[in-house]
């Protein structure tokens, strides 16, 4: 009645108007919607590369300009500078910032947002053929590319490659470029003679360093990678000081690199030499290790030795069975593991635990427990499917197929039931002949199994059971094999006449619920394992019972019972507790009727 009188209000009523705001309304338009997030976007707008030469040795000293827009949310790579050059400094808004070295170029690895001056200053290298000189670069592509140099002498004649406008001019002793540069990753400037011979000028090195910290439950090893940048000349020597504490198991280079550990005053100098002079580029990969000590561990980072300038990534990983329970940086930044260089994600083979950023010399203070060994097996039997059939003169034979993998086995154990004995044996279909080892287990031959390839082993067992002719109990029992099983299936077949329960067991039937597969599993199916003619042949008149369990564990025997009863016994069971429930009820009706006072008369 209610909603009847609602429904008669809702239409009685007259039509309204609500006059709304159009700033509330498409404020409230826009709640509604659902923004998803911005993909992350690196928009370069103009680029400024201003720099001069030096007249000895003819680096050229760069200050550049970059106009940087940021948006979406998440990590972004702003590329900088290509790793040919030597970085000395790096501002965003007049702030420095953390660089770092992917795909061959120097970036800044940020989260930030909106729009941004990067100012880069570095270093680069003259480079060319004997008796000239020339100047290449990468540098991110901008739509805008300004270039200004200044070079130490008048009169010269360079060129610019991929430049739209060029001019060129000689100011005093010098002569100036400037260019607008067409879309380009490189700046190469190129035209220029060679201004002073090679040899008589001083090489600068300036190194940067990855270092890979493994820590296991019996040793740390430090695998490290020094990287030189060679200025103004060639050289032939590189040194590496290596820490006390910290022992070299290798060193190696290229351009036929030959060194040696020359213990000194804190430590060891590898002191590494080349066949011939290296220019531009250079590095050094070294293997360091020492023992885990009992308690914390001070681990000193090797460095570059005679060099203008350096700087590095640490990079902490636990591959063995052990707990970091302490780490603690000396000297050193602590950064996002994420923010390693990618050759360091790389070489780890376990989750990268700590990120360190250092300037030169560093150390870090780590406390390992190693933690309790436990041997796990990988060796088990994939299924394993019984058939016994039980004869009314009490003797039951069982035939026992198991699927496996094998690696290193040579033979399947069986621990046989009193009394049963192995008539006939099988591998792949193949007849095999089984023996016997001291402590009388039953010992099947194997072999070894292709990958992800199972094979059959089939074994016929006979032995002696007690079956009752009208009501008892018969107890069977399979043999138990050395390796745990994953899956098994008994169907036991008994003979007719009386009537059987279903098999109980200490362990009850264990129904699959549903099946399922890791998504990272794209492997092809494994063939099917080989089968022998099936050895037991079930009567049509018995009466097949079924068990199934899974995982049981090694050398544990699997024993079922099942009862037996005259098949008219259930029968006459039901019958006398029908009669006996309504012999009940009778009584209970007529007790009623008994104790109920009679009605006056009138």
């Amino acid at each position: 009645m209610i909603a009847w009188l609602w429904a008669l209000a809702a239409w009685a009523a007259p039509e309204g108007t609500v006059t709304v705001p159009v700033a509330d309304w498409q404020a409230r338009q826009d709640a509604a919607v659902v923004a998803l997030p911005a993909p992350r976007q690196v928009a370069l707008g103009r680029a400024t590369w201003s720099g001069e030469a030096d007249p000895r040795t003819l680096a050229l000293s760069i200050d550049a300009t970059l106009e940087v827009t940021l948006t979406g949310s998440g990590w972004s790579d702003v590329p900088l500078l290509g790793t040919e050059a030597v970085l000395t400094a790096v501002d965003v808004d007049g702030a420095p910032v953390a660089v770092d070295q992917r795909g061959g170029s120097h970036v800044w690895p940020t989260q930030a947002t909106g729009q941004h001056r990067v100012r880069v200053r570095a270093l680069v290298p003259a480079s060319g053929q004997r008796g000239a000189v020339e100047y290449d670069f990468g540098v991110p592509q901008t739509a805008a590319t300004r270039v200004a140099l200044t070079l130490p002498r008048p009169d010269l004649a360079p060129e610019i490659g991929d430049a739209v406008r060029m001019q060129v001019q000689s100011v005093g002793e010098t002569t100036r470029v400037t260019a607008d540069l067409a879309p380009t990753s490189r700046i190469r400037l190129l035209g220029l003679k060679d201004l002073g011979p090679t040899e008589a000028r001083e090489a600068k090195l300036y190194a940067e360093s990855a270092h890979l910290l493994a820590v296991d439950e019996r040793r740390l090893e430090l695998f490290s990678v020094v990287r030189w940048t060679i200025l103004y000349a060639a050289t032939q020597s590189f040194e590496v000081f290596v820490p006390e504490g910290l022992s070299v198991v290798s060193a190696d280079g290229e351009g036929a690199f030959a060194w040696e550990a020359v213990p000194t005053d804190g430590g060891t100098l590898v002191r590494g030499e080349t066949a011939y002079p290296i220019r531009n580029r250079y590095e050094v990969s070294l293997r360091l290790s020492r023992e885990l000590p009992t308690d914390a561990a001070r681990i000193a980072l090797p460095h570059a030795w005679g060099v203008e300038r350096e700087h590095g990534w640490v990079g902490i990983e636990a591959p063995g069975r052990v707990r970091l329970e302490e780490v603690e940086p000396e000297d050193l930044v602590a950064v996002d593991p994420n923010q390693l260089p990618d050759e360091l994600r790389r070489a780890s083979v376990s989750p990268l635990l700590y990120g360190l950023r250092s300037h030169g010399a560093g150390a870090v203070r780590i406390r390992a427990t190693p933690l309790p060994e436990v041997e796990v097996s990988s060796e088990h039997a994939d299924r394993v499917v019984a058939r016994t059939v039980v004869s009314a003169s009490g003797r039951a034979l069982t035939e026992l197929s198991v699927t496996l993998r094998n690696r290193l086995r040579h033979a399947l154990l069986l621990e046989l039931p009193e009394g049963a004995e192995v008539t006939r044996a099988f591998l792949d279909g193949e007849p095999v002949v089984p023996s016997r080892t001291a402590d009388g287990r039953v010992a099947v031959p194997l072999r070894r199994s292709a990958p992800d390839q199972p094979f059959q082993v089939l074994v016929v067992l006979s032995q002696p059971v007690s079956v009752p002719r009208w009501l008892g109990r018969t107890r069977l029992a399979l043999p138990a094999l050395d390796l745990p099983v994953t899956a098994l299936r008994w169907e036991v077949a008994l003979p007719d006449g009386p009537h059987w329960s279903g098999l109980h067991a200490d362990v009850d039937d264990q129904e699959p619920v549903g099946s399922g597969h890791w998504l990272a599993d794209a492997g092809s199916d494994a063939a099917p394992a080989v089968s022998a003619p099936s050895q037991v042949e079930t009567p049509e008149a018995a009466r097949v019972r079924a068990y199934r369990r899974h995982w049981v564990p090694a050398r544990t025997p699997v024993t079922v019972t099942a009862t037996a009863s005259p098949r008219g016994l259930r029968a006459l069971a039901w019958l006398t507790a029908l009669l006996g429930a309504a012999a009940a009820l009778a009584l209970y009706a007529t007790a009623r009727a008994t104790a109920s006072p009679k009605a006056p008369a009138r």
